[in-house]
């Protein structure tokens, strides 16, 4: 079994040091830092992420499998999972403490511990053009922005 605390940097200022070293990034990027703690053989099962992540190795071993980007067969047994059917693994690796792997948006990947286990995945929003625009528009709302109407400079009756 796996046990995934998410937002910990929300709410744990230690935990946030960890966010440090990614804030070249702009700050609308960052999504969260999770922390999971899994049990030998513990894991999510192959699934999908639609952000970018970097996998921080903690404590213990974890082998992790990353497939290419194609279509594959998904299925979601809770609403915040995404999983998908097995695939053939591009990346193979097993993790020790200090080890990092980064993961794009869209590609499969699975990861179970070898030994109790703890990781840090740091999550960064991939936003499609949909979600820019929403976010865009709550911000003006948010901010009582853009209340000014236009008006023809000098007119004249």
């Amino acid at each position: 079994w796996s046990l995934l605390v998410q937002a910990v940097d929300h709410w744990h200022e230690p935990s946030a040091a960890l966010m440090r070293p990614f804030r070249q990034l702009p700050d609308w990027r960052m999504d969260d830092l999770m922390i999971s703690f899994s049990v030998p053989g513990g894991g999510v099962g192959p699934h999908l992420d639609q952000y970018d992540v970097f996998i921080i190795q903690g404590t213990g071993r974890r082998r992790w499998r990353v497939g290419e980007k194609t279509p594959l067969k998904q299925h979601c047994p809770h609403p915040d999972l995404l999983q998908v059917e097995p695939f053939d693994a591009i990346i193979d690796e097993e993790m020790e403490p200090g080890d990092i792997l980064y993961i794009p948006p869209g590609f499969p990947h699975e990861g179970y511990a070898l030994e109790n286990a703890l990781n840090y995945s740091v999550g960064f929003r991939a936003p499609n053009g949909r979600e820019l625009v929403s976010g865009f528009a709550d911000y003006v709302l948010a901010r009582e922005l853009g209340s000014k109407r236009y008006g023809d400079p000098d007119v004249k009756l």
